[in-house]
């Protein structure tokens, strides 16, 4: 990151000199889609301006799958303790550093998913343009309260069964 900070600052200062405009307050983030920078969320949080979960790939790799092989396909699964375990350390790290966090990818596009995501600590979901209205429905139903309860439960328990009720 810090790397990353001073190729942009060159850059800012090479734009100055030509007089090419730009945000000099773009902020920087990190999509994170691979269960190790799941796990430095924290470090990834303190650092940045705002993360994002990407969720197609985190649950991929985290259950070793592979969604266009069939063969493994099956492995795909977003109800994954160890995949809900990742989101919840981004989500909090996110939080405590009082950084901005979203999501985006199949489960947010998902209005079966809204009150898991919502449970997690999610306030920006990217979705696809033609479910907005369904999510945003579901969302409109939901007790954040409630999911929060049904979501630590299952992370302190491992029992599917305590988010049974939130995926109706």
């Amino acid at each position: 990151i810090k790397r990353v900070r001073a190729h942009i600052a060159n850059i800012r200062q090479e734009f100055k000199s030509q007089g090419v405009e730009f945000d000099d307050n773009m902020p920087l983030g990190a999509m994170i889609e691979v269960p190790a920078a799941a796990a430095a969320a924290p470090l990834f949080a303190a650092s940045l301006d705002f993360l994002s979960i990407g969720s197609n790939d985190l649950i991929q790799y985290a259950n070793a799958a592979d969604r266009q092989n069939s063969e493994v396909a099956y492995l795909y699964q977003p109800l994954h303790f160890g995949v809900i375990k990742l989101m919840s350390w981004v989500v909090s790290s996110s939080l405590k550093a009082k950084k901005p966090i979203s999501i985006c990818g199949e489960i947010a596009s998902d209005p079966r998913f809204a009150a898991l995501l919502l449970g997690l600590g999610l306030k920006e979901l990217s979705i696809r343009p033609a479910v907005f209205h369904q999510v945003r429905e579901k969302i409109q139903t939901l007790s954040v309260y409630k999911s929060r309860q049904r979501v630590e439960e299952y992370l302190a328990s491992g029992n599917l069964e305590a988010l049974e009720t939130l995926l109706t």
